[in-house]
């Protein structure tokens, strides 16, 4: 089956560099399963997830009682089960001040004062010194990107041991894998085993998504792999029917796409190479991107105008303001014809500016 790549139906974009999805679009396999059964979406699904969740379980060579799945905002949206569920008004949540913002605006929705305790990057790397040294009675709740998102940054595997050593078992420690896929093709066994980490340090959370490599953004679903009691609280805490029948036909035959994933990886390998050789002969400069699948650049107050005047040419990438990472762009690796035409009206612009 053939999937057409659709234009931003939100902007006036052709180019869509700033979202930090698969370029390829859905596995062909996972839009396939969503046609031919378009019919049962008049049926109320699966309560919990529990259809995905041996698929998963089989996919990690794990049990599917350490697994909850969430429809609801995707791996993203299980924070706000998180804290529902281990912390309380006034309690500590410690995370990297240069990181996704999704933890603010969780918190913001939940509209609890939970205090938040900001901890600054080091060369944009998680300072897990200064996170273990913030940790006083009230913290509850840890919460680290890796890799980090939009620094690119990530934490190896003796690191993270180290660091889950040092905190107290009470203390939850959720690791947002979001860019797992990528990590691990780019990175191999530099990345940590988060899973294997688990079996020593039972308050260590694991989250991942469908949304990035696998292409499956607009369907908002992601799980999470925990010790099965923390697992079994989660599900009891999530909404029932949450989860929409096309998530769930659409993910497990997503995980049965190799070659999809295959593509998608070996785009991102050799999109990467090429954005960042590009950039090496010139005076830009722009934060390494080993582990994910985008390269964030440092323009200074050309950031904003520069952003602008790509928007004008129908590419869109990515201010990271709101990261207060002020004068910074991101861009995700797009398709090879995308990765050129990005480039070639940057370098346009940069040279009448």
């Amino acid at each position: 089956m053939k999937i057409e790549r659709v234009k931003d139906m939100d902007r006036n974009v052709n180019i869509r560099l700033d979202m930090n999805e698969n370029p390829f679009g859905p596995s062909p396999m996972a839009a396939e399963a969503v046609i031919n059964n378009i019919k049962m979406i008049s049926l109320y699904k699966d309560m919990r997830g529990d259809i995905l969740r041996p698929v998963l379980a089989e996919h990690y060579n794990i049990i599917p009682e350490k697994i909850t799945v969430n429809n609801n905002g995707g791996s993203a949206g299980l924070l706000l089960y998180f804290i529902q569920l281990f912390a309380e008004p006034e309690d500590e949540i410690i995370f990297s001040r240069e990181s996704f913002t999704n933890l603010l605006f969780t918190l913001h929705k939940v509209n609890e004062k939970y205090k938040t305790v900001a901890i600054p990057t080091i060369r944009w790397r998680h300072d897990l010194d200064a996170m273990i040294n913030a940790v006083t009675s009230k913290t509850r709740l840890i919460y680290i990107v890796n890799p980090d998102n939009p620094t690119g940054a990530w934490i190896r595997h003796g690191e993270l041991s180290d660091f889950l050593f040092q905190i107290p078992e009470h203390i939850v420690v959720v690791i947002d894998e979001a860019y797992y896929e990528y990590a691990t093709y780019l990175i191999g066994d530099e990345y940590p085993d988060s899973m294997e980490l688990q079996k020593k340090f039972p308050n260590l959370i694991i989250t991942r998504t469908f949304s990035k490599a696998y292409g499956l953004a607009g369907l908002r679903i992601g799980y999470s792999i925990s010790d099965t009691k923390i697992a079994e609280s989660l599900n009891k805490e999530r909404l029932l029917f949450s989860i929409t029948s096309p998530a769930l036909m659409a993910a497990p035959a997503t995980l049965k796409d190799k070659k999809h994933l295959r593509r998608t990886l070996e785009n991102n390998r050799n999109g990467i190479e090429y954005i960042q050789n590009s950039l090496s002969g010139t005076n830009i400069a722009y934060i390494p991107s080993k582990a994910t699948n985008f390269v964030t650049l440092d323009l200074g107050e050309k950031a904003g105008t520069v952003r602008q005047k790509l928007m004008e040419r129908s590419i869109a990438v990515a201010d990271l303001a709101g990261y207060k990472m002020f004068g910074k762009l991101r861009v995700t690796v797009g398709l090879p014809e995308q990765n050129t035409a990005f480039i070639e009206n940057f370098g346009d612009i940069l040279s009448k500016i």
